[in-house]
Order: C-alpha cells, then structure tokens, then sequence
C-alpha cells in the first residue's frame, strides 16, 4: 500500500502507451491503430464524431447496446430525429 499510495488518484499516461504498444504489437499493428476505451460507449461515440456530420448522415439499426442515434440527434441539437423512419 506504501509504495503504490503516491501514485493513485493520478493519470497514468505511461502505463497507457504501454498499453497501446503492448496490444498493438499482439496483433501485428502500429500503436497509432489502436484504441482503447472503458465500454462500447465510448467507441461508438467516438466513431459517430469522427464519421458522420450535419452532410453525412449516420444510417444504423437500432442496437441493444448504446444508442448512437441518440448521439447523433445530440450533436445535431434537434435538427434530426434520431430512430424515427421517413417513411
């Protein structure tokens, strides 16, 4: 407890790019291709920021986990209607 008491509470941003070289190396793949998250959450907003915009729509099923249409009709403050068909 004495030796690792200093270090809580604070980011570890070492252990993190180990982390990232660590799984990267795993499967063959550069650092910089890698992504870690806490969750699917946190993924699939991350990809609905980085991949869809006002002039790129995101098209998606509904899933059962996260809802990324709520996402979008956030980013969009109102100017879609997220799960809604235009039938």
């Amino acid at each position: 407890m004495a030796e690792v008491l200093p270090a809580s509470g604070r980011y570890r941003y070492q252990e993190v790019r180990d982390s990232y070289a660590t799984l990267a190396r795993s499967e063959d793949l550069q650092p910089d291709n890698v992504l870690l998250g806490s969750g699917a959450s946190e993924m699939l907003h991350a990809a609905v920021d980085g991949f869809t915009a006002p002039d790129r729509p995101m098209i998606a099923m509904h899933t059962p986990f996260s809802h990324p249409g709520a996402v979008v009709a956030g980013l969009l403050c109102g100017r879609a209607q997220a799960g809604r068909s235009r039938r």
